[in-house]
């Protein structure tokens, strides 16, 4: 009753269950975005930064944080996006590395037009290849952190009864752990 009389918000119900596999987390958001619930009534544990400047460490045991208003959330990437993402960073160097060697070597044979953007395009290519390696083995190195503190905590909002069984269930199917509806502000 306190907190109701100290916020103005009104009381948001929330189904919350932690993961202890990134697969396993990934297929319930799928279910629960292919059944009945917006991506924006779903979110996770938010990056180890925000981790860090809120609690001073970028991984906490989940079952400290999972019924708290104050946790850094964020929206679950899909890996299609992911992939996306990838993708274009590696071809925007691409590209970049082929027209900077045209511009730096300025060519004057078609073919060593040909061999100079190859070759820019090449180590464009490589080096989009290295810069997507690196965030993504610092994104598995974050969740594998998380993963040994306790796992992954992902939040649903039910705003109704139903919602309430149809979020449980989904996180129970797809192995959550201390599964529970909660409110927050």
């Amino acid at each position: 009753m306190l907190q109701q009389a100290v916020h103005s918000q009104p009381l948001t119900r929330e189904a919350v269950g932690i993961f202890t596999n990134l697969e396993k987390l990934e297929e319930a958001v799928n279910e629960l975005e292919a059944t009945d619930f917006p991506r924006h009534d779903i979110s996770a544990l938010g990056n180890r930064e925000e981790m860090k400047s809120t609690y001073g460490r970028g991984a906490i045991d989940p079952k400290l944080i999972q019924d708290s208003a104050y946790v850094p959330r964020s929206h679950i990437l899909r890996p299609e996006e992911k992939t996306i993402g990838a993708s274009v960073t590696i071809g925007v160097l691409t590209y970049l590395g082929g027209f900077a060697s045209l511009f730096i070597t300025q060519p004057s044979s078609d073919t060593t037009t040909i061999i100079s953007v190859l070759c820019g395009s090449i180590l464009g290519a490589i080096a989009g290849l290295c810069i997507v390696t690196f965030i993504l083995n610092k994104f598995r190195a974050s969740i594998d952190r998380q993963l040994k503190r306790g796992g992954l905590l992902l939040w649903v909002r039910t705003p109704n009864k139903d919602k309430e069984r149809k979020a449980t269930k989904i996180l129970n199917k797809y192995g959550a752990k201390n599964v529970h509806i909660h409110e927050v502000n």
